[in-house]
């Protein structure tokens, strides 16, 4: 008799651990509060890590780099993709984020910040990986472009990688100019923009001209050393680099001695080309001196008239002009 009540004992015992153990792991299950900071429990009473939860209408993720604490300012990489969680936790969507640049360089990533655009899912927009051309997406009627870490690209961009053209000449091959890091949007018609000239070994401000779909303006062909193109009425030229041409400029260094060869784009912050009437230029002396003001100009007359002349390379040479 002792031996049965015995069992009883045990099989009642067992039986109150066994509910008690059901209702400690019910009680913590779902989102739990610790000293401040909010956990989520499964149903066996287990922190969740690593997962998205949701609460409400919104969105949020258990991070393992704490413990399982729900995340809160960070930006989170799950399977491929790229998130954003507020001070609240909660995961953003449809709105610009800015991150500290932890990986800030003068020279390859000059940038303070670094931005991303969140869209609806909450994914950041990254750069397509079926092809590494450059794409971009309009967000409030301006087009931006991104990397393929989400990251918004600014300054010069190359169109064949969607990379950053941060060495100093690399501008010079770059395609898009997409402005500050904290502006990046794509930037067309005429922009005037700082850029290191190594043959003038210093910091130059050059007009350039960017298409409709944000192409830079270059010359490409091999038998000429500018590109003529006229924009609203006037006639430009831009050399291979994409730089606004002026004052005079040979349209083929193949043949300086041709009259019909040399073009004058008046001055620097103008830059159309002189065809027709009077028009004031310089005659640089054999000392660069730009101290002679000769006027040309046409009529029922040809004018001519021998000018010494600098080119790129700062040769000098005397070529015969004349003006139509």
């Amino acid at each position: 008799m002792r031996k049965q009540t015995k069992v009883v004992a045990v099989a009642s015992a067992a039986a109150l651990l066994a509910i008690g153990g059901a209702m400690t792991s019910f009680a913590a299950q779902g989102w739990v509060e610790e000293d401040g900071t909010w956990y989520y429990y499964d149903k066996d009473g287990n922190r969740v890590e690593d997962e998205w939860k949701k609460s409400g209408d919104n969105w949020f993720w258990l991070d393992s780099e704490e413990g399982g604490a729900m995340a809160t300012d960070k930006l989170i990489d799950d399977d491929n993709n790229t998130y954003y969680v507020d001070g609240n936790g909660v995961m953003v969507t449809n709105t610009w984020v800015k991150v500290v640049n932890e990986d800030q360089d003068e020279d390859d990533d000059p940038a303070e910040y670094r931005y991303y655009y969140m869209q609806s899912n909450g994914k950041a927009y990254k750069a397509g990986t079926s092809s590494n051309t450059t794409k971009f997406k309009t967000i409030d009627g301006k087009k931006y472009a991104f990397d393929e870490d989400g990251k918004m690209l600014y300054g010069w961009v190359n169109k064949e990688d969607a990379t950053l053209a941060m060495g100093d000449s690399d501008w010079e091959e770059a395609t898009y100019y997409m402005g500050s890091w904290e502006d990046g949007a794509l930037k067309t018609g005429w922009q005037k923009i700082s850029v290191y000239d190594e043959d003038e070994d210093d910091d130059m401000d050059y007009w350039f001209n960017f298409k409709s779909n944000g192409e830079k303006r270059v010359n490409t062909k091999s038998d000429k050393d500018i590109f003529e193109k006229k924009l609203n009425g006037k006639y430009y030229g831009f050399d291979e680099r994409g730089v606004m041409t002026y004052e005079w400029t040979a349209a083929s260094t193949n043949d300086l001695t041709t009259i019909s060869n040399w073009r004058y784009f008046n001055s620097p912050e103008d830059g159309a080309r002189s065809t027709k009437g009077w028009f004031k230029v310089v005659a640089p002396d054999a000392d660069g001196d730009d101290n002679t003001f000769k006027d040309y100009g046409t009529g029922s007359t040809l004018l001519r008239a021998m000018l010494k002349m600098r080119t790129r390379d700062g040769t000098m040479l005397t070529a015969m002009v004349s003006c139509m």
